[in-house]
C-alpha cells in the first residue's frame, strides 16, 4: 500500500494539483474569475498533503512494528491495532482523491472501472 501510494497516487496528485495551479494562473494572467478554480485547488494541496502524511505515518509505523521480536501474536495485534487504522487512514485519502483527480491522470481503475468492466 505504501509502494501504491508513493509511487502511483501521489504522483497523480502532483500532477493534477500543477495542472489546476496553472489554471488558476491563466485565469488570473486573463484577468478572469478564478476563485472556482482556486477553490478546488486549494482542496487537491490538502488532501495531497494529507496523502503525504499517511505514506509518512505509515512507513514510520510498519518499520517500528517490523522490529519486533518475540510473541507472535503481539506482533499480530500490533498490525491489528496500529497499522491497519493508517491504512485505512491512507485509503480513506486516497478515495477522495480519485474522485478529484483528472481520469487521464489517475493510475489505477476506479471503482466506476471495476464495477462496470464487471457488468459490461
Amino acid at each position: 500500500m505504501i509502494e501504491m501510494a508513493s509511487r502511483q497516487i501521489l504522483p497523480a496528485s502532483l500532477a493534477y494539483v500543477k495542472k489546476v495551479a496553472d489554471t488558476v494562473a491563466s485565469l488570473n494572467a486573463a484577468g478572469a474569475d478564478s476563485s472556482f478554480a482556486k477553490k478546488e485547488l486549494d482542496k487537491l494541496v490538502s488532501l495531497t498533503s494529507g496523502l503525504q502524511a499517511s505514506i509518512d505515518k505509515l512507513s514510520a509505523k510498519v518499520e517500528e512494528v517490523d522490529t519486533h521480536e518475540g510473541d507472535l501474536l503481539e506482533y499480530a495485534r500490533a498490525y491489528k491495532d496500529d497499522i491497519i487504522p493508517l491504512m485505512n487512514e491512507l485509503r480513506a485519502t486516497a478515495d477522495k482523491l480519485e474522485t478529484m483527480v483528472d481520469a487521464s491522470l489517475w493510475p489505477l481503475p476506479t471503482y466506476g472501472d471495476l464495477l462496470f468492466g464487471l457488468i459490461g
